[in-house]
């Protein structure tokens, strides 16, 4: 006979006492059992059905298996049957047993996801998830799951009479996403008076707050827009630049300061001409070194909405055709004309005469 060859084998010492040196390293080879796990065992009507716990395949029925504590879902399906979905409770040291019945079925599909989350099926809402859908009929369909706080997510799936699908939708956190349209597209996007990208865009990682939300494009009228996502909730702007607008002239008779409208900064100095706006109410600021002015104002469809700053407050420069220094400059001139012209002019006049104005009374 040959001699064996030479190996070098370790020396392992065993305690006195205690099993074997190979029994010992067999036992220590399983997997260990957390001091506090019970037992599930499931037996099933179908021998050999897919056996579920919180969504994660364990096996074919029957089974057993030690579990944390703790309450779980069992899920328990076979081909041609209704699934056998029930909540489980596992206690500390103990076995629970659970006997699956299955149903005779054609076929479900079911959707599992986050609270709140709701299920739609070719644009249609079938309702909140959890959902198991029985009436669909074989063949492939679209879906897409939407809920609060949290960015869409959809798929299409292809049913077989008789199969049980799950479909387990993780939504990522909307926190921080900006999703800005517009139409026509192409227009440059001002985030909080910051050029970001043209539309249609997608921005992450913005930080929750209120946030000023500007759109312009070249012959359209810019679109302003408050946007609150305090609360983590996704940043949405999907608007339609108009043709036409008004511009905002605001005298703020200092050239450090700046203008804001809807959060957005449009100018600065003593004298700033903007615009065209869209046509609406939108919150003015002008910021100086006696601090800010504001008031809501109403930009126009068209032509343009002058303002100044007096004493702290922002005040509207009416047009020269109705300030009483217009009248009173021309008082005595039509007064010349007659008894008549003179009356139509005293009832043009605006009523009462604003503070700091000279009355002049005409014949």
């Amino acid at each position: 006979m040959l001699p064996f060859p030479t190996m070098s084998v370790p020396t392992f010492r065993r305690p006195a006492g205690s099993l074997p040196l190979v029994v010992y390293l067999v036992l220590q080879s399983g997997p260990a059992r957390a001091a506090d796990e019970g037992i599930l065992k499931v037996n099933c009507s179908i021998p050999g059905a897919d056996v579920y716990l919180d969504g994660a395949p364990i096996g074919d029925a029957p089974l057993t298996r030690y579990v944390q504590p703790g309450i779980h879902q069992l899920r328990v399906v076979a081909d041609d049957h209704d699934p056998y979905v029930r909540r489980v409770e596992i206690l500390s040291d103990k076995t629970t047993d659970v006997n699956a019945a299955l149903s005779v079925g054609t076929g479900t599909v079911e959707f599992t996801g986050p609270p709140g989350a709701r299920l739609f099926i070719g644009g249609a809402e079938r309702g909140p998830l959890p959902i198991r859908l029985t009436d669909l009929t074989p063949g492939s369909f679209s879906w897409t799951v939407d809920a609060p706080k949290y960015e869409p997510a959809s798929g299409t799936v292809d049913f077989v009479r008789g199969k049980n699908l799950l479909i387990p939708v993780e939504l990522a956190s909307s926190m921080g996403v900006f999703v800005i349209e517009s139409t026509p597209p192409g227009a440059t996007v001002f985030l909080n008076s910051e050029p970001r990208g043209v539309t249609p865009l997608r921005l992450e990682g913005i930080e929750p707050g209120v946030h000023a939300v500007a759109l312009s494009v070249t012959e359209r009228a810019t679109v302003l827009r408050s946007v609150d996502t305090t609360g983590g909730e996704r940043g949405e702007v999907r608007a339609t630049l108009p043709e036409a607008g008004g511009e905002l002239k605001m005298v703020t008779g200092e050239d450090s300061a700046r203008v804001l409208l809807s959060g957005t900064v449009i100018g600065t100095g003593a004298k700033v001409i903007a615009g065209p706006f869209e046509r609406g109410k939108a919150r003015v600021q002008v910021e100086t070194s006696a601090g800010i002015a504001e008031d809501t104002v109403t930009i126009p469809s068209e032509g343009r909405l002058s303002l100044q700053v007096v004493d702290g407050k922002i005040e509207e420069i009416q047009p020269l055709y109705e300030r009483w220094a217009f009248w009173a400059a021309i008082g005595g001139g039509v007064a010349l004309a007659g008894g008549g012209v003179a009356t139509a002019v005293v009832l043009s006049q605006p009523d009462p005469p604003p503070r700091g104005e000279t009355l002049v009374t005409l014949p």
